[in-house]
């Protein structure tokens, strides 16, 4: 514990995000990181679990609440539910997340329940549905459902304008799908940067996601976040995403990957243990 840290004793159960430095890198058994970027775990929560949640609750909050900035990264500067006034602010408005099921979809439904949004549309496989609806969802559309299609689905739930979504996959295809259901004026943000033919003429803005607490202007944010955070898990506001522990720890990389590179994860987050590693 280093010097003039208070919130934290020896032996506290923390999570944090990783760095790109050796000594603050995620693939190790132990790393150092900054109080502030840090929270305790619930004791009933297992660690296995909390491993689940630094990079994809920061994405995922910082995408919602994160500042507008029409420079570069941002979010939709929406009030956090953990601050005064946030906890159903958008009560009634709609909101599309397309890629529901994904690390940070799971965690965007839930931070978009705790804002009051109602309908929470999201996309998704059919077989994640349950998990889905059980974190927040109201309705899960089929991923597969190209673009007009797509739009006739959305429309048979809500024919209020959607002035919110997240595209957690981002691909060109989807971001342009989720910028046409877009309502003027709207915000879109995506996890990776914008490739979408834009209509100046729509007022519609869109944002991608800086998901790291280290970046320059993220520090404020992730710090409101991480102290939050605590509260939100004990109170079961916010919870993992179902995990798989892949055996052998860092020798395991290898077969996750290969889990991923043949479609065979969804709904779901890989993890290792690092101190499991036989050299």
């Amino acid at each position: 514990i280093g010097e003039g840290v208070t919130h934290f004793a020896k032996g506290d159960r923390v999570i944090s995000q990783g760095s790109y430095t050796q000594d603050r890198a995620g693939y190790q058994q132990y790393a150092l990181t900054v109080a502030n970027y840090s929270a305790k775990v619930p004791s009933q929560l297992p660690l296995d679990e909390a491993a689940s949640l630094p990079s994809a609750t920061i994405a995922a909050a910082f995408g919602l609440y994160g500042e507008v900035n029409e420079a570069g990264p941002g979010g939709a500067g929406l009030t956090p539910p953990w601050e005064a006034g946030g906890r159903d602010k958008y009560s009634g408005k709609p909101i599309f997340i397309s890629g529901g099921s994904s690390s940070v979809g799971q965690l965007v439904i839930q931070f978009a329940k705790l804002s009051g949004f109602s309908p929470i549309i999201v996309t998704a496989s059919s077989h994640n549905e349950s998990l889905l609806k059980s974190l927040g969802a109201t309705h899960v559309i089929d991923r597969s459902l190209q673009a007009e299609a797509l739009r006739s689905a959305v429309s048979a739930v809500t024919t209020a304008p959607l002035e919110i979504i997240l595209d957690v996959v981002s691909l060109n295809d989807s971001q342009q799908a989720a910028y046409d259901l877009l309502a003027p004026g709207g915000t879109l943000v995506l996890t990776l940067p914008p490739t979408i033919r834009a209509d100046p003429e729509s007022r519609k803005r869109v944002f991608y996601i800086m998901g790291f607490i280290h970046m320059p202007g993220n520090g404020k944010a992730a710090a409101s976040l991480f102290a939050a955070l605590p509260d939100l898990l004990a109170k079961g506001d916010i919870k993992p995403n179902p995990v798989k522990v892949i055996p052998g720890g860092l020798n395991g990389i290898a077969a996750g990957w290969k889990e991923l590179e043949e479609g065979r994860v969804s709904g779901q987050k890989l993890i290792v243990c690092p101190q499991e590693t036989v050299v």
